[in-house]
């Protein structure tokens, strides 16, 4: 064999030897940038589920309307929503129902629930209060006033709020409906 063969086949085994040292850094490379993907994926989610934004209802306004306040329900009510989360919230809707406690179905219906707008949105740690609606009909059951509010974090992911309050006839003052199904806190 002569020495320029040998040297060539060295060269071609040296060359094989390269390629595949290569064909296993690409393909470490392609692991571990697939697993640091995952990771930052798992990051962030657990981000933005501590820092996005969280609305409840901190307080209700029932002012009477009118000289008629000894009359049943005639009343206006809204409601104060706070934004306690730590980055800001998109409002995409705000809806609310006002009904007979004694004709409440088992879980909300907002079919026909009347869209009360809302502000674009909420920065982190703000307030605003939904506009007020009313007057109740006249009845003498106790009145429900029920909402729900969907709303975005930046990254698009939507969450609700649902709310439920019964109001005195006589105005003046609400409280916490008690049925788990009316509140929501997504």
């Amino acid at each position: 064999m002569e020495n320029g063969v040998l040297y060539q086949q060295i060269l071609d085994g040296l060359n094989t030897l390269a390629s595949l040292c290569i064909a296993i850094a690409t393909g470490t490379l392609w692991w571990s940038t697939r697993n640091l993907w995952k990771a930052s994926q798992i990051q962030i989610k657990a981000a933005t589920g501590s820092e996005r934004p969280w609305l409840f209802p901190v307080a209700t306004k029932v002012p009477p309307r009118g000289e008629k306040v000894a009359t049943n329900n005639q009343w206006y009510i809204s409601v104060t929503v706070k934004n306690l989360g730590r980055m800001p919230a998109l409002i995409k809707e705000c809806k609310v129902k006002i009904a007979e406690k004694s004709t409440l179905p088992p879980a909300p219906d907002f079919a026909d629930a009347m869209d009360i707008g809302g502000p674009y949105s909420v920065e982190a740690q703000g307030t605003f209060d939904t506009r007020p609606i009313g007057p109740g009909k006249p009845s003498d059951d106790q009145l429900v006033f029920y909402g729900r509010i969907t709303y975005a974090e930046l990254n698009g992911e939507k969450h609700t709020l649902r709310f439920a309050f019964e109001v005195w006839k006589l105005g003046m003052a609400s409280v916490h409906y008690n049925n788990d199904a009316y509140h929501e806190f997504d």
